[in-house]
């Protein structure tokens, strides 16, 4: 999560926050659970600070 924040950061200004993740996807088996995650906070960053979602761009800053 500190890396996409990071990558949010650039122009928008972000304030701290807590996250909590639950999930059923079993860690670990192939299922680019990892990328799913990244790009499932990124979207939950972009609604809370009000920054435009760029699919493209988002994909490629993960």
């Amino acid at each position: 999560m500190e890396r996409i924040a990071d990558q949010l950061s650039h122009g928008h200004e972000l304030a701290g926050s807590d996250c909590v993740i639950v999930s059923d996807v079993p860690v670990g088996i192939g299922l680019s659970s990892s990328a799913a995650l990244e790009l499932a906070v990124a979207r939950s960053f972009t609604e809370v600070f009000g920054i435009a979602w760029d699919p493209v761009t988002m994909a490629l800053a993960g």
